[in-house]
C-alpha cells in the first residue's frame, strides 16, 4: 500500500510540475503573459541547455552563436524540445534567418524588396515593412497575410518549432489578445495543458 501510494505521489507530482521555458534574445520589448511556466529570461545563450523543455527565442539585429552553440540547440529539439522562432521587422531576424538557412534552406525577406523605397519623393527605410518566410514543404502554414504564411509550424526529430515572422504580435500595445497568441503558439509547441477548445 505505502508503495503504490509512493508511486501516484510520484506521477502526480510529475504531472503537475511546471515547464522550464527559456526566453532568449529581444524579449524585453515583449509582454510576457505566459503562465504555468517556469521562465528562465536571458540576453546571452546559455551553455546548456538541459532541463528546457522550450525555447522561446525573439531574433535580435546581430547573431552571437558558435557552430557548438547550434549544435547544441539543434540536438536539444531534436530529443524532444519545443523551439519557438520569431523574426520580425527587419533588421530583428538574425537568429531566425541563420537557423531558418540551416534547417530548410530559407530566409526571411520584406514585404518590400529593397532596403529603402521611395513614396511621395520621401525615402523610407525598410524598418516598417513585414518579414515574410517563403513556403516550405516541411512547415505548415498556420497563419497568412496578405497572401504571405506568417506563423509556421513543423517536427524537428522528436521536437516541435514554431517560426513566427511577426513577434511583434506580443507588443504590449499592438495586440489587444496576447494571451490568446500565446495560448496558439504553446499549442503549436505542445506545451499548453489545456489545449485550445
Amino acid at each position: 500500500m505505502i508503495r503504490f501510494l509512493g508511486i501516484f505521489i510520484l506521477i502526480v507530482n510529475q504531472s503537475f510540475a511546471q515547464k522550464k521555458i527559456l526566453f532568449y534574445g529581444n524579449y524585453q520589448a515583449v509582454e510576457l503573459s505566459i503562465n504555468g511556466f517556469d521562465k528562465i529570461k536571458s540576453t546571452s545563450w546559455p551553455t546548456d541547455l538541459d532541463g528546457f523543455d522550450g525555447i522561446f527565442i525573439f531574433s535580435q539585429a546581430h547573431c552571437t552563436w558558435t557552430e557548438a552553440d547550434l549544435n547544441r540547440l539543434i540536438s536539444h529539439i531534436e530529443n524532444g524540445a519545443a523551439l519557438y522562432l520569431g523574426a520580425d521587422d527587419w533588421p530583428l531576424q538574425a537568429e531566425a534567418n541563420v537557423l531558418t538557412s540551416l534547417l530548410y534552406n530559407l530566409r526571411f525577406y520584406p514585404e518590400r524588396a529593397s532596403a529603402s523605397f521611395h513614396e511621395n519623393g520621401n525615402e523610407i527605410n525598410n524598418t516598417n515593412s513585414q518579414a515574410f518566410l517563403p513556403i516550405h514543404p516541411q512547415l505548415q502554414n498556420m497563419e497568412w497575410l496578405n497572401d504571405h504564411p506568417v506563423l509556421l509550424s513543423g517536427q524537428l526529430g522528436k521536437g516541435k518549432i514554431v517560426i513566427d515572422c511577426r513577434y511583434a504580435r506580443f507588443y504590449g500595445t499592438k495586440t489587444p489578445n496576447k494571451e490568446h497568441e500565446w495560448q496558439v503558439v504553446t499549442e503549436l509547441m505542445g506545451l499548453t495543458v489545456h489545449p485550445l477548445k
